[in-house]
C-alpha cells in the first residue's frame, strides 16, 4: 500500500479514537471540477472496528481513480463496518470534531485537505444523494446518536419522501 495508516487516541473519556491515513497526499488527486489537491483521510470511532481496513479501501479507491474525496460525496461499502451494524457505506466531509486549521495544510504546491469519513447506513447515504449534503449535514448538528458508534442508528430525520413532514417515508 503507498500509504501508511496510523491512530490517534483521543481524550479517554470520549471512548473514541481517530484513524486516518498518512502519506495518501503525497499523490495529487483531482476534484470533481478538475482542481489539483492532495488528501488524507479520517475516520473517528468508538468501539473495537476494522478502521484500517475501510481506510485502506477508500484510499486506495482514490489512488486508483485519481479522484479525491469531497465534501458531500457517498461510497458504498456493501458490508456492514461492525457486526449488527446497519452502516454499510460512507459520507464525506470536514472534520467537524476537530479545530478547523485540521481541515486544510497549505504547506505543499498543492492544498492538502483532511476529510472525514464518517460512516453511514443506506438510507442516509441516499438521503445525501436525493437532498444534498447541506440537509444531510443539518440533521447531522442536531443529532442526538453518538455519531462515532459504528452501531448507531440512522439520523433523527433521514426520509427521502417528500410527502408531507409528519411522515417517514424510507430513502432508496
Amino acid at each position: 500500500m503507498p500509504f501508511q495508516l496510523v491512530t490517534y487516541e483521543l481524550t479517554a473519556s470520549s471512548g473514541s479514537v481517530a484513524h486516518s491515513t498518512l502519506g495518501l497526499s503525497e499523490q495529487v488527486l483531482l476534484q470533481p471540477r478538475g482542481r489539483a489537491i492532495r488528501q488524507e483521510l479520517v475516520v473517528n470511532v468508538s468501539g473495537d472496528v476494522n478502521a484500517y481496513s475501510w481506510l485502506a479501501v477508500l484510499g486506495e479507491h482514490a489512488l486508483t481513480t485519481r479522484q479525491s474525496w469531497s465534501r458531500g460525496a457517498v461510497s458504498e461499502v456493501g458490508q456492514p463496518v461492525a457486526p449488527g451494524s446497519i452502516l454499510t457505506a460512507f459520507y464525506f466531509t470536514a472534520p467537524a470534531f476537530w479545530d478547523d486549521d485540521l481541515a486544510l495544510y497549505l504547506g505543499l504546491s498543492d492544498p492538502t485537505f483532511v476529510v472525514l469519513a464518517l460512516p453511514v447506513s443506506t438510507n442516509e447515504r441516499a438521503f445525501v444523494l436525493s437532498h444534498g449534503w447541506t440537509q444531510f449535514e443539518n440533521l447531522l448538528a442536531a443529532a442526538s446518536q453518538d455519531l462515532t458508534d459504528p452501531l448507531r442508528g440512522e439520523v433523527d430525520g433521514v426520509h427521502c419522501s417528500p410527502a408531507s413532514r409528519h411522515e417517514r417515508a424510507p430513502c432508496g
